[in-house]
């Protein structure tokens, strides 16, 4: 039963305010202005798609080389310093030892 009064009362107010707001102004003053929509430029454009697509790249080039072994030794030889990368983030291989020099 309280629940019933509480929908009444809510809906005699919900009414009210639209009866308010369509009466008090006239439709023109109704309309907000449009907003000039900024168009993008092509720097912005290809920030975008170098901070989404360097990562993804490099994800996947980590991941085939923690599965594939052959794919690891030959990003080491081709890419300076890619070595030192694959050691800090991957475990070593275990045909391999690990040599310190």
């Amino acid at each position: 039963m309280w629940r019933t009064q509480t929908t009444r009362k809510g809906r005699h107010i919900i009414t009210a305010l639209k009866y308010l707001s369509t009466e008090s102004a006239s439709p023109k003053q109704n309309v907000p202005p449009p907003v000039a929509k900024r168009p993008s430029s092509a720097a912005s454009k290809t920030l975008k798609l170098i901070g989404l697509g360097l990562p993804v790249v490099a994800g996947g080039v980590i991941g085939y080389a923690w599965y594939d072994s052959d794919f690891r030794r030959q990003i080491e030889e081709n890419l300076p310093y890619a070595k030192e990368v694959f050691e800090n983030i991957l475990p070593q291989d275990e045909g391999k030892p690990a040599i310190r020099g």
